[in-house]
């Protein structure tokens, strides 16, 4: 997750920033949001492949337990 996150991280930020791709710089934003785009669906099909938990379930977890991520 950490190392996921620090891949994703960069390219959700500028994704946002720039209304993927649609203010700002938006070459760069577009191509960060189709990145980003494709990497979590990469990164679901193998956590699903490889039996974990999905994301959603994970961060509801988080969430009963306390998590406040601001």
């Amino acid at each position: 997750m950490f190392i996921r996150g620090k891949v994703l991280t960069p390219l959700a930020i500028v994704a946002r920033v720039t209304r993927n791709g649609t203010r700002g710089d938006k070459a760069t934003g577009a191509r960060a949001a189709s990145e980003a785009a494709t990497l979590i669906q990469q990164w679901r099909d193998d956590d699903a492949a490889a039996g974990r938990m999905s994301h959603p379930e994970y961060l509801a977890r988080r969430y009963r337990t306390g998590f406040d991520p601001l």
